[in-house]
């Protein structure tokens, strides 16, 4: 809840510095590339990463996304004679599609593939999965875009259910402020970063 909290004033205090007024038209880009920062609390062991992310659009209602993600936990973990932290590591890649429900807003569903490995020493786990997304898409200023969306995910044995609420301030016409919390059960993830549109 606190990391929640955080969340939102930070996602409140983005959109104040971005120009508010109406939309006007405006509709959400899905062809972008970027690299968020990532502070993540698993239940229990906490971390920082980074993520690489990219989208692209193919046609009027079709997008393909990707993500990479590496990162390790703050705390050291012990595995037999091995005292380190431990290297976490996440690809991703989904195919969606997305229709208008007003000028500046889209509803969207997108369906993806994920591929996890956690390392620590010389041992290593690996678990795959699918993920499932939908949600709502806007912009609520020429200069502001919000989502929010829920989410489904199966990896190795656990089917979990998760939130993500997103903030993109507009700097220009190519490059963009992104601000991300992503909520699955118990695990938090905090995502600052920037992006750069490439329509």
């Amino acid at each position: 809840m606190k990391r929640l909290a955080t969340a939102l004033t930070t996602a409140a205090a983005l959109g104040l510095t971005m120009n508010t007024a109406h939309a006007d038209g405006y509709s959400p880009d899905y062809s972008h590339a970027g690299v968020n920062w990532v502070e993540f609390d698993l239940d229990g062991p906490q971390g920082t990463a980074i993520e690489l992310v990219g989208s692209l659009g193919l046609g009027d209602y079709v997008y393909l996304q990707g993500k990479y993600q590496y990162g390790e936990t703050d705390d050291k973990f012990t595995d037999g004679f091995t005292i380190d932290n431990v290297e976490l590591t996440q690809y991703e890649i989904s195919l969606g599609v997305h229709a208008p429900i007003s000028a500046e807003g889209d509803v969207f569903l997108d369906v993806g593939l994920i591929e996890g490995e956690a390392k620590l020493g010389s041992t290593s786990t690996k678990e795959d999965g699918e993920v499932i997304r939908f949600g709502l898409r806007g912009m609520i200023s020429s200069h502001v875009e919000v989502s929010a969306n829920i989410l489904r995910q199966q990896v190795g044995n656990s089917n979990e259910n998760g939130v993500e609420l997103g903030l993109v301030g507009h700097v220009n016409n190519n490059l963009a402020l992104a601000f991300s919390f992503q909520g699955i059960d118990d695990s938090e993830f905090i995502k600052l970063g920037l992006r750069l549109n490439i329509d």
